[in-house]
């Protein structure tokens, strides 16, 4: 199908029967901004538009198609005479031919809608993902991979990782900076606790839940040793957040001489 042909038969016919693009647009169900690209060439009618087209006009198949109406005659005496049967066979290719190529625009259309309501979404994933991270409360962001700690109180045993853990010493800001001193005697800020803390490895909440407390290893000290801390944001312990040392039973047994004398 020639759109430039078809959309000049579709405009002749149609000012023929005395139509407004609207009239037309209304009785085919169809938008007029359609029309309008119809009758400009810019775009071809659907397959199961052309039966309704040529009801509207009183016209054959074949000249809605081949976009014969209204021809000049110099025009047409120009072009090669075709049969009845030709005209239909060249009508009907012509028809077959139109529905795959608009197929083959709706298909890629959709591969493209597809593509980029793919790529919104994850884009809005990545930010809803980022937005939470950035509005979460700190001390719950890395909780599921904790072990959960229950105790009634500082100076309870609990059980963490297959041992039993013993208070053995309650930690303020001296102290803490004197025990990073002893573990660390090189940094110029023992109370950060650079390269003394180790991992992780439990949490514990507060009775209503509006404190978490962090228990990690002590990367420098022999034995097993977990030190408390409250979440103060930075998800590390410093000279005041530490709250308590605990110890397993054989480890505070075999206490470094340094430590006991720590008060």
């Amino acid at each position: 199908m020639d759109a430039a042909k078809t959309g000049k038969v579709i405009r002749d016919l149609r000012t023929e029967k005395g139509m407004t693009q609207q009239e037309l647009a209304s009785l085919l169900n169809v938008s007029p901004t359609t029309v309008s690209k119809w009758e400009n060439g810019r775009g071809l009618p659907d397959v199961s538009m052309l039966e309704p087209l040529t009801k509207v006009f009183e016209v054959s198949f074949a000249e809605i198609i081949l976009g014969e109406s209204g021809q000049p005659k110099e025009e047409a005496a120009a072009e090669p005479i075709l049969s009845t049967e030709e005209k239909t066979e060249a009508a009907i290719k012509s028809v077959i031919e139109e529905s795959i190529v608009q197929k083959e625009k709706k298909y890629h259309k959709r591969v493209v809608a597809v593509s980029v309501t793919m790529l919104f979404l994850s884009v809005v994933l990545v930010l809803l993902g980022w937005w939470v991270h950035a509005h979460e409360e700190p001390w719950s962001r890395n909780l599921s991979r904790l072990e959960r700690v229950d105790r009634q109180g500082a100076e309870d045993p609990f059980y963490q990782g297959g041992k039993w853990y013993y208070p053995y010493k309650q930690i303020n800001s001296e102290i803490y900076k004197a025990v990073m001193r002893e573990l660390d005697p090189h940094s110029s800020n023992p109370g950060a606790g650079v390269g003394t803390v180790g991992e992780v490895v439990a949490y514990s909440l507060s009775q209503d839940s509006s404190a978490c407390y962090y228990y990690s290893t002590m990367r420098r000290m022999s034995g097993d040793w977990l030190l408390m801390f409250r979440d103060d944001g930075n998800g590390w312990p410093n000279a005041d957040n530490a709250l308590y040392l605990y110890g397993t039973e054989q480890s505070i047994t075999n206490a470094p001489y340094w430590l006991t004398k720590i008060r």
